[in-house]
């Protein structure tokens, strides 16, 4: 008998490995010339688990293409030109909470794949991140996730890689320019923080930057203070 790494279920046997990514975003990028997954390593990240679990991320990677290549969940966007930020992309809120467990189910794949190599990606945080996910509690639980657009970007995926945003521990992804950060701290950003205001609008807000390289995150800053003050 076998335990599932994820949920640890005792199985007679595990799946075979699958992708840290959906199935058609590794399918986007060998279509694609100009598409690219950015990664520190050459292995290729793939995680067994059990059948239960499996049926988890197909459902989610079925809700990734329909968010990330039919735009099925984007209500309307606007443009704004003004300190490096060219536009918002506000989608509906079911498409926030279905967006929240995919980010969260490929975080919690890489951080077992880590775990293989003797690395650990979010440390203390796996036990409750991992229960949330299980008991689908993750939006009652309040997690603050944040997303941006990176227009210079929009070619490049990534695997989730852990980050400090804003002095915090956190856990980056990038999908076809759209970079999300999931905080994964026991801090939490202060009230007066303009991101604070973008992660607590009902919808899913995506914020465009055009200025992909700067990790302070500046122009996004500075016009998150007066757009959403």
């Amino acid at each position: 008998m076998l335990n599932c790494p994820l949920c640890e279920t005792e199985v007679q046997e595990l799946n075979p490995p699958t992708s840290i990514l959906p199935s058609w975003m590794l399918l986007h990028i060998s279509e694609n010339p100009e598409c690219a997954l950015l990664a520190d390593t050459d292995l290729v990240g793939e995680i067994a688990l059990c059948e239960k679990c499996d049926l988890r991320f197909s459902r989610e990677d079925a809700f990734s293409e329909e968010f990330f290549l039919k735009k099925s969940y984007l209500r309307k966007s606007e443009s704004h030109f003004e300190d490096g930020v060219t536009g918002i992309e506000y989608f509906h809120n079911n498409g926030k909470n279905g967006l929240l467990y995919l980010l969260v189910g490929m975080i919690l794949k890489q951080h077992l794949f880590e775990t293989q190599q003797g690395l650990n990606l979010l440390g203390p945080a796996f036990e409750k991140l991992s229960k949330d996910y299980l008991g689908r509690y993750l939006e009652e639980e309040n997690y603050t996730f944040l997303s941006f657009k990176q227009v210079a970007m929009e070619s490049y995926f990534t695997y989730p890689k852990q980050i400090h945003f804003e002095k915090l521990n956190a856990i980056e992804v990038l999908i076809l320019g759209y970079q999300f950060i999931l905080l994964t701290d026991q801090r939490e950003l202060p009230d007066t923080s303009p991101f604070l205001k973008i992660a607590r609008v009902k919808d899913l807000v995506v914020i465009l930057d055009d200025e992909s390289t700067d990790p302070s995150f500046k122009n996004i800053r500075k016009f998150a203070k007066t757009f959403f003050s």
